[in-house]
């Protein structure tokens, strides 16, 4: 195979993401043989050129792919021009550090493993130190590669040790995941006390500003890096009973917006996702009634609760390399309960 790349620019951002792909250009000529030329790309540059089978017939193009799915040029030849993609197993962060608050259990666990499913180095942190050694457990017997900050993210000098340790152990910081959040359930302002008030603020708000502050730097000296926060629909809807979570959630909303515009050109991006009602340990008393689940189910146009997956995948979209062109956004993931 030759070693010298072609010119095909227009495919480059199709392996931003920094997976390897192959591509197949067929060219079809009525009453002519179908030409077929292939290149397998890598971070965004071609490495290798050939036929599509001279590509597949080598084992080390072959054992990069999932499925292993092998190009047959007749029967992928549909159109005069075709592209086929063969799409590996994905590691979008592949050797990227990435911290994690609240990452015990729930939302924060699932993202945490599914950052390390793609390569990432994480930190795990959480004020629970049982609960995060499990989530590091979890990563590790996957394969993946993790470290435990036990981490009260409303302390100050605690979120400025969990980024510097962060850094001091993996020599970067690429991601962070503000994620961890404290709130008493079912209090309106009049019910909730100013302890519980203060608490909610410093767990679920200024922990996003304590992380920000001590990340920014590190990111920015590297040329950039992704901050996604975890708000929640509550910030964008009335629900009752929860005064304190929905002052703090509507607050990382604007602290997103403000982190994005002030730093985005230094390279940061910074976003939010808005998860609706999800299974985790936080939401159990909820779904220990199944009538209560059925109704708020009912009100949610795919028909089911979210599961921490679901978040995850955002969270992780949204730090990825897909989104560079995104930033100061709420996603919302609630499965259409909003538009109803």
């Amino acid at each position: 195979m030759s070693s010298e790349p072609p010119s095909a620019p227009r495919w480059d951002s199709l392996a931003a993401d920094g997976l390897t792909l192959v591509l197949v250009e067929q060219n079809v000529v009525p009453g002519l043989k179908i030409v077929t030329r292939g290149y397998v790309l890598t971070a965004g540059r071609i490495t290798t050129t050939g036929t599509a089978e001279q590509l597949m017939a080598d084992p080390a193009v072959i054992e990069s792919y999932s499925g292993r799915r092998r190009i047959d040029p007749r029967r992928d030849a549909m159109t005069p021009t075709t592209t086929a993609l063969v799409r590996p197993a994905r590691n979008r962060f592949d050797g990227r550090a990435v911290v994690v608050t609240g990452a015990g259990s729930g939302i924060g666990r699932q993202t945490a493993v599914q950052f390390a499913a793609e390569g990432g180095l994480v930190t795990v942190a959480d004020i629970d130190a049982a609960a995060a050694q499990e989530t590091v457990r979890l990563v590790t017997a996957a394969g993946g590669e993790a470290r435990v900050s036990v981490t009260d993210v409303a302390d100050a000098g605690a979120v400025r040790a969990m980024i510097d340790d962060t850094v001091a152990a993996y020599g970067r910081l690429d991601v962070l995941h503000n994620n961890a959040y404290w709130a008493p359930q079912y209090t309106s302002v009049t019910e909730t006390t100013e302890e519980q008030w203060e608490r909610t603020i410093a767990v679920t708000l200024t922990s996003v500003y304590l992380g920000c502050r001590f990340a920014i730097p590190h990111m920015v000296e590297r040329g950039g890096g992704a901050i996604v926060n975890t708000a929640s629909t509550a910030a964008l809807v009335a629900s009752p009973l929860f005064a304190a979570y929905m002052a703090a959630k509507a607050g990382v909303l604007g602290l997103t917006r403000s982190v994005a515009f002030d730093y985005g050109k230094q390279g940061i991006r910074c976003n939010a996702v808005c998860p609706g009602l999800i299974e985790t340990p936080a939401t159990a008393r909820v779904f220990a009634d199944p009538e209560r689940v059925a109704w708020l189910t009912d009100k949610i146009v795919v028909g089911r609760a979210g599961q921490p997956t679901d978040v995850a995948n955002a969270v992780l979209h949204l730090a990825s390399d897909e989104s560079s062109f995104t930033t100061g956004q709420t996603l919302v993931v609630d499965g259409g309960r909003l538009i109803g």
